[in-house]
């Protein structure tokens, strides 16, 4: 099965924090077949002194 799964912070460093969580989804839920390019975003909808900064996985996974 396929799964696509948005990552996001906006604590710390935003990059490392999914780098992190890349290889952890890597690790625990299947291979990544696909990643999206990093984006930082000033916050949209709520005020935060804080950027985001998101990317998107595509993972080969056996889980359900």
């Amino acid at each position: 099965m396929r799964a696509i799964v948005a990552l996001g912070s906006n604590l710390g460093n935003g990059a490392d924090n999914l780098r992190r969580a890349t290889l952890l989804q890597a690790e625990l839920v299947g291979r990544i077949v696909a990643e999206s390019p990093m984006y930082s975003l000033e916050p949209w909808g709520l005020v935060s002194a804080n950027t985001f900064t998101n990317s998107v996985l595509l993972i080969d996974t056996d889980l359900t």
